[in-house]
Parts: structure tokens; sequence; C-alpha cells
């Protein structure tokens, strides 16, 4: 026979064998003086020699001794299922399936193979993030420019490469540093079994919805300790800085506040036992929420109205980007709208109307203040009084 290669699904295990016809099916040298007490579980198919304790690949979950009672063929044991290959990107569950009940012997043993499919998860859940997050971009930029809601004041030329430069940066930041962490946080949860959702053993489709409405209220929480402790405020009025209001404003963040953020939402991760798959709806729902509601798209007021019932939408959000501070510290939803109205932070209409009312902050008027260096420097200067 020819070289063979498949992969053997095992829940809640996920194992990958492969065996050529030169592979030797007996140990080597180096290993006649161990004694054989570790196998391979799958031995009856790809003939691997027993294995030490400290000698295994790690691809192979192994067990103390022999199973009995147990049929040669895996396919007709319980539990296993046979399927082709898929390659270095599969999908999503298959990364979670891989990692998330890994026991820790294994983790510890043989880290680069676990690192190795966590990266290349983290960095799927990356691509696809951004995917559609550029393209939700795209649709709202092209809305606005066919239907905008307030006549710009400034050009895009003059704020647009400020605002970008720092999605990019803060893009590259992450990316060198706390990346996919989010996702990773919530895998890591799973198998090591922290969190309330994974002690209560919840339905998947129970701890997905309770892992998005938890991460959008602490989001939301977040958001009204950045305006209410100066130290975070030092970070957040980078965003509040624009004196425009376009989709563009949405990824206009300076780093430190992007890095403590996701700090943030792995310690609510974590507390909660969030599903690793919510996970990564939520932060494809943030993103492309915070694009939406941050454009300057001209949507019917009766539409509006109702619509505020449910999410947040671009006129109930440019209100707290109004220069009155009564108005700044009020909206703090990027999703859902009920948190705001539940805790009372809700404020239907500006003083001013949408199309006049002043955006940004009273102490940043001038551009030359609010270039690329200048947000990234300050944070670190003396604050303002609003």
């Amino acid at each position: 026979m020819g070289p063979f290669r498949y992969s053997i699904k095992r829940r809640p295990f996920h194992v990958e064998s492969h065996r050529l016809d030169d592979e030797p099916a007996f140990p080597p040298d180096r290993h006649r003086h161990r004694r054989p007490s570790h196998f391979c579980h799958k031995r009856s198919v790809c003939n691997r020699w027993p294995l030490s304790r400290n000698c295994f690949d790690g691809r192979h979950r192994l067990e103390q001794g022999a199973k009995k009672n147990q049929p040669a063929d895996l396919s007709q044991r319980q539990g296993y299922q046979l399927r082709p290959k898929m390659g270095a990107l599969r999908h999503l569950q298959d990364y979670t399936a891989d990692v998330e009940f890994t026991p820790a012997l294994l983790l510890w043993h043989r880290p680069a193979i676990i690192g190795r499919t966590l990266l290349q998860g983290a960095v799927l859940e990356t691509v696809i993030r951004l995917s559609i997050a550029l393209g939700i971009f795209c649709i709202m930029i092209g809305w606005e420019y066919i239907s905008p809601r307030r006549i710009r004041h400034i050009s895009r030329k003059q704020r647009w490469p400020v605002n970008l430069g720092l999605a990019l940066f803060n893009i590259a930041v992450m990316r060198l540093s706390l990346g996919g962490l989010a996702y990773l946080s919530a895998v890591s949860a799973a198998g090591q079994g922290y969190g309330l959702l994974n002690q209560l053993t919840a339905p998947e489709w129970l701890s997905i919805i309770v892992t998005l409405l938890f991460l959008d209220f602490a989001i939301y929480c977040q958001h009204i300790v950045s305006h209410k402790w100066p130290l975070l405020w030092r970070l957040h009025q980078v965003h509040h800085t624009d004196l425009e209001f376009d989709a563009t404003t949405a990824v206009r963040f300076h780093p430190l506040e992007i890095m403590i953020s996701m700090l943030y939402k792995v310690l609510c991760i974590v507390l909660i036992g969030a599903n690793p798959l919510a996970v990564i709806a939520f932060e494809i729902i943030l993103n492309g929420a915070a694009t939406f509601n941050h454009s300057n798209i001209n949507i019917p007021p009766a539409i509006d109205k109702k619509l505020r019932w449910l999410i947040i939408t671009p006129d109930m959000h440019r209100i707290h980007h109004s220069t009155i501070p009564a108005e700044t510290d009020s909206n703090y939803g990027f999703s859902i709208s009920c948190w705001d109205r539940l805790c009372k932070t809700y404020v239907a209409e500006p003083r001013q109307s949408q199309t006049a009312m002043t955006l940004g902050l009273k102490p940043f008027r001038e551009l030359h203040e609010l270039g690329f260096a200048q947000l990234l420097l300050l944070p670190f200067k003396a604050l303002r009084k609003r």
C-alpha cells in the first residue's frame, strides 16, 4: 500500500495521525530500555511503538496501559469519526476542539505543539474579524459619501491620515503583543474549566447568549469608567478630540487604551467562562457596531427612533461626542441601547440640533494639536479641564 494520511476525531480530543510504509512498527533502540507503560491510543491503526512518558509527540494523547474490549478498527469504536484532512486553516470549531480539553501534561511537555495550534486559531480569528470589519467600513464610507447626515467643515485629507494612521499603528501593536488574546483566553478557560458557564456546564446556545450580553455590558461599564477615572480619561480623550464624526472616528484610539481594554476583556472572559465562538462573534459585532454608530450616514428620523429601542444609532451616539459635558457623559453603549436606558444614562436629543451641534472637546479646537504624534503623547501631558 502507498502512503496514506487521514484525521481521526474523538470528542473531546482532536488528534491527527499519519504513517508511511517505511515507518517502523517496533520501538527503536533508544526506547528498549524503557518500560512500555504508555501507549499511543491509536496504535492499532498507526502501529506506533509504545511510547514512554518523556518521548511522545504532541499529536497523540497517551493512556496508561492498553485499552481492553475495544475494536481494533478505530472507526468502529464509540465516539470516533473519520474525516478528510483539511490543512492548516481549519474551521474555528476544529481549533477549539484541538485545545480546549488538552491535558495539562501534554501542554507541559510540548507547549510548542499546542502553541502552534492556538496561534493558527488566533490568526484565523484575526483574519475573519478584520475582513468583516474592513467590509463594514467600506460600506459605511460609501453610505456617508452618498447620503451624509452632516456637512463636513474639515476635509478628509486633514483627518483621515491621523485616524487611519492610529488604526494601523494599533493593529501592528496588538499583533506584536496581545493579538488574539481574547479568543485564546476563552479557549484556555474552557479547557481548564474556569468561569461560571464552564462550572455550570450550560448548553452552547445559552453560553453564547450569556457571553454576548455579559461582554457587551462589561464594555458599557468600561466606557463609563473611562470617562469618570482621570487616569483612563487621559487615554480615552484621544477618541473624543476628533472635530468631525464619521466612520474613521471609530478607530481613533490610543494604543494603550486598546491594550488595557483587551486585558479587561480577558478578565471578563475568564470570569464568565465565555464561549470561544461567542467571543469571536462579539469582537465582530463590537467592531461593526462601532463603525456603524460613528458613521455620518443619514437615517430617516422615524426609522432612527425605532432602531434606538434595539441598537445604538449614529444620531444617538453622536450626542456622546458633543462638547457639552452633560451630553458627553451620556449614551455610553456601543451595540445595544438597553444598558443606557436601564442605567439612566440615555439622552434622546442634544441641546443643539444634530446637524448644528459642536463635536469634540472644548480644550482641543486646533488641528495642529491633533496630529498623529501629538495624539500619541497627549495622555502624558497635563490634563485639561473639559
